[in-house]
């Protein structure tokens, strides 16, 4: 796979999750978190729920670009079922690597 199918797959893949992301909605009685961009007015509020220490549900909602809206899909795929502490090593090395 050379540099330019690479570039189109990672075009594919933002557009699909920012056109039909995945775990977009809200969630009762779940634990909140929310983030902005000031620089560009991205808005997003997390939604999770917790069994014994674990991530088993995860959604989202706000508005934002289309890298805004893809990255939260896609992350929520890869966090939910791991640990708060996973999640955070997951999510750091995701913010360092941008």
């Amino acid at each position: 796979m050379d540099k330019q199918d690479i570039l189109e797959l990672y075009d594919s893949l933002v557009m699909d999750h920012s056109k039909r992301p995945r775990n977009f909605g809200s969630i009762q009685n779940a634990l909140l978190g929310q983030g902005m961009n000031p620089s560009c007015g991205d808005k997003v509020i997390l939604y999770a729920i917790l069994k014994d220490g674990i991530i088993d549900d995860v959604k989202f909602n706000g508005e934002g670009c289309a890298l805004c809206i893809s990255s939260c899909s896609l992350m929520i795929q890869q966090i939910i079922g791991m640990s708060i502490e996973e999640a955070n090593i997951y999510i750091d090395s995701f913010t360092n690597f941008i």
